[in-house]
């Protein structure tokens, strides 16, 4: 995912509209990684509320 450069800017929404997998991103830095983590750990949330009893509300 670490590389000479950096389609986030473009390939951002598509993985954010389910259009395209997470991986599909790279980042020409360690600081970008951040960003795919916390989408990958988003749609991980979105699955397991899905299959449980659990509810997640927005921060204030």
């Amino acid at each position: 995912m670490v590389g000479d450069f950096s389609n986030k800017d473009g390939g951002l929404r598509p993985v954010l509209e389910a259009k395209k997998p997470i991986g599909s991103l790279h980042t020409a830095d360690n600081a970008g990684l951040g960003l795919p983590q916390a989408i990958s750990v988003a749609e991980l949330l979105e699955i397991a509320v899905a299959y449980s009893h659990v509810t997640l509300r927005q921060a204030m």
